[in-house]
């Protein structure tokens, strides 16, 4: 066997595997769904073999980690429905923090509260300081201006 039929060989049977994988791709929302359910699952095991008894039900990680999650998926519903993910994030937050039946949040001691408030004040700054266009804001300059001024006139 010569080194040329030895590397066409080689050739036609990594062209076999490629027209294996990528005769059936995966269906993108299926496979996107699937890989969010593995994370979510990846990440509660760590935090559950790091955190130990605080991490199942009833203990304050646990009920930090729905929180994200629930806040999460909403953020992701509202981008279904147009809405920016941030205002979803917000208004299931808010939802799941207001509406008294609803007690997904009940585990999280009080003394936690400000921090998580105030990590949530970063993340939406920071969230809507990336969405900012800058080129809208060079258009407008001296509104952006009286904007800044306004809010810091007492």
């Amino acid at each position: 066997m010569s080194l040329e039929s030895a590397e066409t060989n080689k050739l036609s049977k990594r062209e076999d595997l490629q027209s294996v994988f990528t005769s059936c791709p995966p269906v993108p929302p299926l496979s996107t769904i699937t890989a969010l359910m593995f994370l979510v699952a990846l990440i509660y095991g760590t935090l559950w073999g790091l955190m130990g008894d605080s991490a199942l039900p009833g203990g304050p990680i646990f009920g930090l980690f729905a929180l994200v999650i629930m806040c999460y998926l909403g953020g992701q519903l509202m981008r279904l429905l147009k809405v920016p993910t941030l205002v979803g994030m917000m208004v299931f937050g808010f939802i799941l923090r207001n509406v008294p039946h609803i007690n997904v949040a009940k585990d999280i001691p009080e003394e936690w509260a400000g921090h998580i408030r105030n990590m949530a004040l970063i993340l939406i700054l920071l969230r809507a300081g990336l969405e900012v266009d800058s080129d809208v804001l060079k258009n407008n300059k001296s509104t952006c201006a009286k904007v800044i001024f306004i809010t810091f006139h007492r």
